[in-house]
């Protein structure tokens, strides 16, 4: 996740129900991680037509339109805040990895992550669009994007999910090897209220 803003850091004084500011939203956010060492990975074979491929520097629009149709149902916002500049700076970085995963010529999910020191990484992004879950392709996207992390020499993974995300996420990062660590509460303004995203968006989650 990309913080725009800087976050104010506190603990929750006691147990109980605390009041949100109107145009609020408050999410659960686990931190997870993955040892690199203590396993071996190979890489996973694709089924033809999919193909797991890293998106070239000039793809912007490509990494605009999936960032934006996956992280949709989850008010992923960042990247509509940050703009096209972001997006550019992203794809050239070279401590940054984008991998899409394609069905032919139709991208259906992508993972991102961003090397923080010569042995650790963050997952920044990792997603399916709609029609491609359910597949099994996710677990072969990760397990693809583990191998290249530990071909790299990368030695210790770490991601985080919210309960704003698929509520099968934390159990699928779990079944891979991730181990929660902390937990902390993000609250940040309605990115539908503020006019980042359309009021349309993700009629899962409460719009007030």
């Amino acid at each position: 996740m990309v913080l725009i803003e800087k976050p104010v850091h506190g603990k929750l004084r006691a147990y109980g129900h605390y009041p949100l500011d109107a145009g609020s939203i408050a999410a659960v956010v686990t931190r997870l991680s993955l040892d690199l060492t203590t396993r071996k990975l190979n890489q996973p074979a694709m089924p033809l037509p999919w193909v797991l491929s890293r998106l070239p520097a000039d793809q912007t629009d490509c990494y605009r339109r999936l960032v934006n149709e996956v992280g949709a149902p989850h008010l992923w916002w960042e990247l509509h805040a940050l703009g096209d500049p972001y997006a550019r700076e992203a794809l050239a970085d070279e401590k940054r990895c984008v991998f899409v995963l394609w069905e032919g010529p139709i991208a259906r999910g992508l993972t991102e992550w961003l090397r923080t020191d010569d042995h650790r990484c963050e997952v920044t992004m990792f997603g399916l669009v709609q029609q491609a879950k359910g597949s099994g392709h996710g677990k072969r996207m990760m397990r693809s994007a583990l191998w290249a992390m530990q071909d790299a020499g990368l030695r210790l993974v770490q991601i985080e999910t919210s309960t704003l995300d698929d509520p099968h996420a934390l159990g699928f990062y779990q079944s891979l090897g991730f181990v929660p660590q902390s937990r902390h509460v993000e609250v940040f303004a309605d990115p539908r209220q503020t006019g980042l995203l359309p009021k349309t968006q993700a009629p899962g989650i409460p719009l007030l």
